[in-house]
């Protein structure tokens, strides 16, 4: 993780989808690419952070995307509609408890009021869920996916963000949006949370607005309510168990139900409706509104902390070659075909496949095909000890897979690179004939056999197609961002 802020991430975001996009509009080239990291390692200097190399990079390129297209200019703001919507969703409880209160109650205060106590039912049912829902976040660490409701605000969040039109849309905008949904996710979940955690303080505030008004009409009298389920005794009790906290918290005495029975047979009920009012309230107070007040605080608190240090993976394939270029390493990936003749086009298609998983910025070199027969040593020529981020071997799915050629070659590259370099093994399924499924699936088991032994995990390519599912495959494999 890197301690950047929420729009140095969201720069990182749609500058990473610029590069790994397959059609950014001809906003960026791979020289572009190159000539930001120089940018950012010469005004960043020595002894700076990484994250702080990809947030100057990201604004550089931004700042220079700005210069050369102004009407492709991003420029990121903070959307103001979440705070007016979060401003109307709390007027809203408002009038909603307001209006709840009214209609349930019945010209009367009484010592159990129905709706206080559906109420503080409720809210007591949310604070477990809350509780159980810390607890398995604590318990189960990883990103979970956002629902419905949190992919529908991110998405919009995104969109205000930018300021794009619809017409403006490009394919990388669409790339990172979904990224980012997924990446924001625990914080926008954080401000959704606030939102609705205040809205349900003034749904109690209106409860209580509502009640107090009550009061000023004289016809509203205490009463004591009949049940068919609860005597006197466990309503009483029921009474004491709700109305102890505020009691206690604010001083008021609570009154006996029998004592409630006797005055509101003489008609003496005025200072008795008082006390009722003010402990039904204190009673929200202690059982509502302060809980939620304590989450909205940490979730406040939270919110903070997310914006100023945002959790953004940095272990991903592009990063990797980024970080790379921050330690002053070469940023190259070497491809080794082995005992196989490459053609253009699926040296195009790997070509492609890297620069968008790794990055415009990174130098890919495909060395001739390794034979390892006629000379012992002549993989020896296509790699070196340092300066790679990955090797890549280059096998056909049409040789028969050895242990002693293959795995041997594996092991071999192993042993000459740096203990931290991958080293993936692709099998080019490009030679079978696309619809005999029963024969790729005999090739592949074969293949995994031999490298298993090896512990080396092939991964299965048509490079000579190299669509978006096979790039998808890809990046599975290496562009992992949990």
């Amino acid at each position: 993780m890197a301690r950047l802020s929420e729009q140095q991430a969201l720069e990182i975001c749609i500058l990473r989808s610029i590069e790994q996009s397959a059609d950014n509009g001809g906003l960026w080239a791979a020289a572009d690419a190159k000539e930001a990291t120089r940018e950012a390692r010469d005004l960043t200097g020595h002894g700076t952070s990484f994250s702080d190399l990809l947030s100057r990079r990201a604004r550089w390129a931004i700042d220079q995307i700005a210069q050369r297209s102004p009407d492709q200019a991003i420029r990121i703001k903070e959307p103001k509609w979440p705070a007016v919507a979060a401003w109307v969703l709390c007027a809203c409880a408002f009038a909603a408890g307001g209006a709840t209160d009214y209609l349930a109650s019945k010209q009367q205060v009484d010592v159990v009021e129905a709706s206080l106590l559906g109420l503080i039912l409720w809210n007591l049912v949310v604070f477990l869920l809350v509780l159980i829902s810390f607890l398995r976040t604590a318990l189960h660490s990883g990103r979970k996916p956002p629902g419905l409701r949190g992919e529908a605000i991110s998405k919009q969040r995104f969109k205000s963000a930018l300021g794009f039109r619809v017409e403006r849309a490009r394919p990388w905008m669409a790339v990172c949006r979904d990224n980012w949904v997924m990446l924001s996710e625990p914080l926008n979940s954080t401000r959704t949370k606030i939102a609705f955690h205040a809205a349900a303080m003034f749904f109690a505030a209106g409860v209580m607005a509502a009640m107090y008004s009550r009061g000023l009409l004289t016809q509203y009298r205490p009463g004591v309510p009949d049940s068919t389920w609860l005597d006197i005794k466990l309503t009483q009790q029921v009474f004491n168990i709700i109305m102890a906290p505020g009691s206690w918290l604010f001083g008021l005495q609570i009154p006996d139900i029998q004592a409630v029975a006797e005055k509101r047979a003489s008609g003496d009920t005025l200072g008795l409706a008082q006390t009722l009012f003010h402990l039904h309230a204190a009673s929200l107070i202690v059982w509502v509104m302060l809980p939620r007040l304590v989450l909205v605080f940490v979730n406040a608190l939270n919110r903070w902390r997310l914006r100023r240090a945002f959790p953004l993976p940095l272990n991903a394939a592009y990063f990797t070659a980024l970080r790379a270029a921050w330690r002053g390493q070469m940023i190259a990936v070497v491809i080794v075909p082995f005992r196989y003749e490459l053609t253009q086009q699926i040296r195009a298609n790997l070509q492609k496949m890297l620069e968008r998983i790794y990055g415009m910025s990174v130098d890919i070199t495909i060395e001739q095909p390794v034979q390892m027969g006629q000379d012992p040593k002549d993989w020896k020529r296509a790699i070196h000890k340092e300066g790679h981020l990955a090797v890549f071997p280059v096998f056909n799915v049409v040789a028969t897979a050895e242990a002693n050629a293959h795995g041997a070659l594996l092991n071999q590259l192993r042993a000459v690179v740096e203990p931290e370099t991958p080293v993936v093994p692709i099998v080019d399924t490009t030679g079978l004939p696309p619809d005999n499924d029963e024969r790729l699936r005999s090739r592949q088991r074969q293949w995994r056999q031999i490298l298993d032994k090896v512990r080396a995990e092939p991964l299965f390519l048509n490079l000579g197609r190299g669509d978006e599912r096979e790039l998808s495959t890809f990046q599975s494999r290496l562009n992992r961002d949990e």
